[in-house]
């Protein structure tokens, strides 16, 4: 009796040791899935981000050129030129929409500034938004 007790320590450390790397492996494979299942999500968040970054991009110029189309005459008596339309249309066309909403026949008044303010505001967020979302990229 003496002699299986003898045994059954001597196998005691290896059995620990053994379960000691069974137990490492599960965490590493658990450690595993749950950076497979992080990326998974991430993977639908980028996607809606692209989503939401192309229309912010993209919707104030559509909605420009709609009402351009739509109502030439207001957009011509607005904005005098080409010039001006043109660099808004490129650079800043949440604030190019902002004036054509604001406008009225005299020119912009009062709570009109206001509106073409947001628009500037929304053209900057929308130009700076990129650089804060993606500043854990950034490799250090």
């Amino acid at each position: 009796m003496r002699l299986l007790a003898v045994e059954s320590t001597s196998n005691a450390p290896e059995k620990q040791k053994a379960l000691a790397s069974f137990s490492l492996r599960v965490d590493r494979d658990t450690m595993l899935l749950r950076q497979l299942l992080l990326l998974k999500s991430l993977q639908g968040r980028r996607a809606m981000c692209c989503f939401i970054t192309a229309l912010l991009m993209f919707g104030p110029r559509l909605a420009v050129l709609v009402w351009w189309i739509v109502e030439p005459a207001r957009f011509n008596a607005a904005i005098n030129g080409f010039l001006i339309p043109c660099l808004g249309f490129l650079f800043l066309p949440w604030t190019l929409l902002a004036y054509l909403v604001s406008w009225q026949t005299g020119g912009i008044q009062g709570f009109g500034w206001v509106v073409v303010g947001l628009g500037l505001l929304a053209d900057i967020a929308t130009y700076t938004g990129g650089g804060y979302g993606n500043r854990n990229r950034l490799r250090r």
